[in-house]
């Protein structure tokens, strides 16, 4: 009886390490059979769905990755072309506008909440706005690598530096600007930054605005960098401060009247540099 009872909680515990495993193996699975346009977006940012179905590269830093490390890269984002003026407090609203359209583009793919990128970030200069996530999943961007943000780059993944993998928002957004403007050094172009996290991120899919902050550049403390490459004469001019967006009137309102967005099929960080 006793050789009986081991066997049936032996049997038990096996079932449920299955149970778990099947379900570890499905969670961050994200559904990307087709393209879903945005529903009900603020400010137009969505899932780079090329990007995601193209998987990791096979290559980074010049060194192939093996196929163990490979996985669907998912970062989320916007372009556009802007009349008039954006103050800080709108660079702050247009963050949050964006994180919220992530969630929702997030949810139209199945994107388990682990696999989701924890903050979104603005660069804003001259009449233009780029809005991206940080990265989740695989190994970094390095699309752009022969270009003024390969420094960055090497930096971020250097093993001694480890700055989020060069995976952060900051990160994305200069990719971003490096395809948009292949010519133009990045250090010259006075761009304003400011990033938003929520502080809802063990079940960010329920955030509401109310829960999202500023979220000042990392610091090497606490494995990032960013804040070195932020600041007068660095690279980014500079970022705006959660104070800043503490003291603003609320609510934060803008217009999206003459906007010019860039279509994903030209942003993507899988089309070809125009």
């Amino acid at each position: 009886m006793r050789s009986f009872n081991q066997f049936i909680n032996l049997l038990f515990h096996i079932l449920l390490w299955f149970h778990g495993f099947a379900d570890a193996a499905t969670k961050g699975a994200p559904n990307l059979k087709a393209y879903k346009a945005p529903v009900g977006d603020k400010v137009g940012v969505e899932l780079d769905y090329a990007l995601a179905k193209a998987g990791a590269e096979n290559m980074i830093a010049g060194k192939p990755v093996s196929k163990g490390k490979m996985q669907n890269r998912l970062i989320f984002m916007a372009h556009y072309t802007v009349p008039g003026r954006l103050t800080d407090p709108q660079l702050v609203q247009i963050a949050m506008d964006g994180y919220m359209d992530m969630l929702n583009s997030a949810s139209q793919y199945d994107i388990h909440k682990t696999d989701l990128p924890s903050v979104m970030t603005v660069f804003y200069y001259s009449n233009e706005i780029i809005i991206s996530s940080s990265q989740k999943g695989g190994q970094a961007i390095t699309y752009t690598r022969d270009n003024a943000v390969s420094a960055l780059v090497d930096q971020c993944i250097a093993p001694a530096v480890k700055s989020n993998d060069a995976k952060c928002g900051e990160m994305s957004a200069a990719q971003l600007f490096q395809r948009l403007h292949p010519t133009i050094p990045i250090s010259t172009a006075n761009i304003v930054t400011v990033t938003v996290i929520s502080e809802n991120r063990n079940n960010a899919f329920s955030s509401k605005e109310a829960d999202l902050k500023v979220w000042p550049p990392c610091s090497k403390d606490v494995g990032g960098g960013c804040d070195q490459i932020i600041g007068p004469g660095k690279v980014i001019a500079r970022e705006v401060k959660p104070e800043v967006w503490d003291a603003a009137p609320k609510p934060v309102t803008y217009s999206k009247a003459g906007w010019i967005k860039t279509p994903m099929d030209v942003l993507s960080f899988v089309a070809p540099i125009q």
